[in-house]
């Protein structure tokens, strides 16, 4: 099949291969393209949104997050990837409202929690920042990132015996291999 005669799954197919392989900017050129013939493919802007974040683009990236949640307003992986990107613009009570799209749709979202958490923190309310990371830790006793982030707001509140009792169960998490993308 020559490439002009290519389908919008194909070309999704592929930006989905360059992006497994970190090639942020060719798999870009590829969701444009699956775009052209497809304006539709709520997962090709999602994709998309997902590279221009990487790419440090992230007014873009909330663009294309803004497309997929017109085809899927229920889609809480783009709420959550919404409020990423937010965040990135330093735009933190918008982020807080997409956190909480994200919690109506799925109340158990650890990520949510923790990203909520980091937000909170952000805004210097470090008492509902704790009730995140604590909601986060019932729900996944070892999450890392949210024993890390509860230290770092435990430090910030003065509470340094705590804050160091977190970040030691965090630093056993690292440890034992529990490193996650999500740590604040």
């Amino acid at each position: 099949m020559g490439r002009s005669r290519k389908k919008s799954d194909d070309w999704l197919n592929e930006a989905v291969t360059l992006l497994e392989n970190g090639d942020y900017s060719g798999a870009l050129s590829i969701l444009n393209k699956s775009l052209e013939l497809n304006p539709m493919s709520a997962d090709a802007w999602n994709n998309k949104g997902f590279v221009l974040d990487e790419l440090g683009r992230s007014e873009e990236a909330l663009q294309c997050y803004d497309q997929v949640l017109k085809l899927r307003p229920d889609d809480a992986g783009a709420w959550n990837s919404r409020g990423l990107a937010l965040c990135a613009l330093d735009r933190f009570e918008e982020a807080l409202q997409c956190y909480d799209q994200v919690l109506e749709l799925r109340p158990d979202d650890a990520d949510a929690w923790n990203n909520m958490g980091a937000v909170l923190d952000e805004l210097d309310r470090f008492e509902e920042a704790l009730q995140c990371y604590d909601r986060v830790l019932k729900l996944d006793p070892d999450d890392m990132a949210a024993w890390h982030n509860k230290s770092v707001t435990l430090d910030k509140l003065g509470r340094s015996e705590e804050a160091a009792r977190c970040y030691s169960r965090a630093l056993e998490l690292c440890a034992a291999g529990k490193l996650d993308y999500r740590q604040g």
